[in-house]
């Protein structure tokens, strides 16, 4: 999926950053995680590790979320 368009995350941008799967980030902050970069950004931003981090009412044509469903 990377590539396609940036990924709205759940976790709020912070630092420092735990890295690791799934880690747990701060419990709140000013701006949400984008993922994944977008096909309107740069070559090196598009990977899904790559983070940023921007407020949650920006609305870009270059962001957007997955959907998921847990079991």
């Amino acid at each position: 999926m990377a590539g396609n368009v940036w990924e709205w995350c759940w976790d709020w941008y912070g630092t420092p950053y735990a890295g690791g799967t799934d880690p747990r980030g701060v419990s709140s902050g000013l701006y949400r995680i984008l993922r994944g970069g977008s096909w309107h950004g740069e070559a090196w931003s598009n990977r899904v590790a790559f983070r940023n981090g921007h407020d949650p009412s920006l609305k870009l044509f270059t962001f957007g979320f997955r959907v998921a469903r847990g079991l």
